[in-house]
């Protein structure tokens, strides 16, 4: 098991590192802005060599750039990690490094597939490699953190408000659909009332006549019988 460790910049240093996550932040926007063929392109590719020549300056590690116009950041030492820790600008999450979801809204929203195959690599530190856990804390109270774009509201009641309105939403709903069932068995017996038709009713009746007519029927049959009889006589 190697050992990791981290050591203290000095000014020099975490300046040309600042430098470093103001440029790469402004080369990550410039290049999900143009096509590879705008000029903005070629300046951001220039930022690159300068932010690689700014990294080859810090002791213990290498940065070069890929034929893919990729930075690529490795440790000197197998001994040694690299760790990236308390980003203000906001170039780590633009960039995707350390990021721990995925996706752009709701829908498509994930879990970062190294950390989920590969926890060791979830950035629970805000402060560098085993320095803290803050991260990790504040990742398991969001649900219960305000939101400012929210109007202060955590995501916790905003899920709570919305399975309120849908719940509200299907009672109504419910309701509307059974009022107009009622409405419709009413509307039909009015339009029977209306014609005189009412298909039970007349059912019945045609059961009466047929048993009529198979009454009348057989008392002709009867007749024919007694009257050939009394010819026969």
């Amino acid at each position: 098991m190697t050992d990791a460790r981290t050591a203290t910049l000095d000014p020099a240093t975490a300046t040309k590192l600042a430098d470093f996550s103001r440029a790469f932040k402004a080369a990550a926007r410039a290049v999900s802005l143009y096509p590879g063929g705008h000029p903005a392109i070629g300046v951001s590719v220039g930022r690159l060599s300068d932010i690689a020549a700014a990294l080859n300056g810090v002791s213990g590690i290498t940065a070069t750039i890929t034929p893919e116009r990729r930075l690529t950041i490795q440790s000197n030492s197998p001994d040694q990690e690299i760790a990236f820790g308390n980003d203000t600008s906001g170039a780590l999450a633009a960039l995707g490094i350390n990021t721990f979801f995925t996706g752009t809204d709701a829908l498509s929203i994930g879990v970062n597939a190294a950390a989920s195959q590969d926890p060791s690599t979830f950035a629970a530190s805000r402060g560098g490699v085993g320095a803290d856990t803050d991260v990790g804390v504040d990742l398991a109270n969001f649900i219960d953190q305000p939101l400012d774009s929210q109007g202060g509201t955590s995501l916790s009641q905003l899920y709570g408000r919305l399975a309120s309105d849908v719940a509200q939403g299907s009672t109504v709903a419910k309701s509307v659909a059974d009022g107009t069932s009622v409405f419709q068995q009413s509307l039909n017996g009015q339009n029977l009332a209306i014609s005189g038709v009412n298909v039970d009713e007349e059912t019945v009746k045609m059961i009466e006549f047929q048993r009529a007519f198979q009454a009348s029927a057989k008392y002709i049959a009867t007749l024919n019988d007694l009257l050939d009889t009394l010819v026969q006589l």
